[in-house]
């Protein structure tokens, strides 16, 4: 088989990642997949909202367990850079999840925290601390660079939902790798 063409998309929890996913898979026609819907975080966490991940060695190895059960070559994933561990603190996803990945092209959505604590008020019911929420996405901002530097993997950086910069990106240099023209 030949080998996967993934673009990730990371950003803390709701900064809109789902909605620009939506919009990827549109325009491209690729397949969009949540690396909650691989790890089946269902089957983790029973408390509907819950982001609070008791052990990530273990939902990082079903993420990439069910990743490579995936049947296509084509896809967007999206995921996290940092993750909050079971007492709230963040925690940055380990290098190697994104090694064993190996995605042609991350992006990181950011967005400002408080629009984002208001959206998962509405989406969750839950309130989160802003504070956690900015340290999160700085926390997610710099480790996106971080490994974009390290796996000499291209980064867009998406502000505030605009995502004209990464279609023309990807647009310009990977549509023919993407869509298999």
């Amino acid at each position: 088989m030949e080998s996967r063409q993934v673009i990730f998309i990371g950003g803390i929890h709701g900064v809109g990642k789902g909605t620009i996913c939506r919009e990827l898979e549109r325009h491209f026609l690729i397949e969009t997949v949540s690396a909650s819907e691989l790890l089946k975080w269902s089957e983790v966490s029973k408390v509907p909202g819950n982001k609070a991940v008791q052990n990530i060695s273990d939902t990082q190895e079903r993420l990439i367990s069910g990743f490579n059960q995936l049947k296509g070559s084509n896809y967007i994933i999206d995921g996290h850079f940092t993750l909050f561990d079971k007492d709230f603190n963040v925690i940055i996803v380990p290098d190697e999840v994104f090694q064993r990945i190996k995605p042609i092209h991350m992006c990181i959505i950011i967005d400002e925290p408080k629009e984002v604590a208001q959206r998962l008020l509405k989406r969750d019911g839950i309130i989160y601390d802003l504070n956690k929420l900015k340290d999160m996405q700085l926390m997610e901002l710099d480790h996106a660079k971080y490994l974009s530097e390290r796996m000499n993997t291209p980064l867009t950086i998406i502000k505030n939902g605009n995502i004209k910069s990464l279609l023309e990106t990807l647009e310009k240099v990977y549509q023919k790798r993407v869509v298999g023209e």
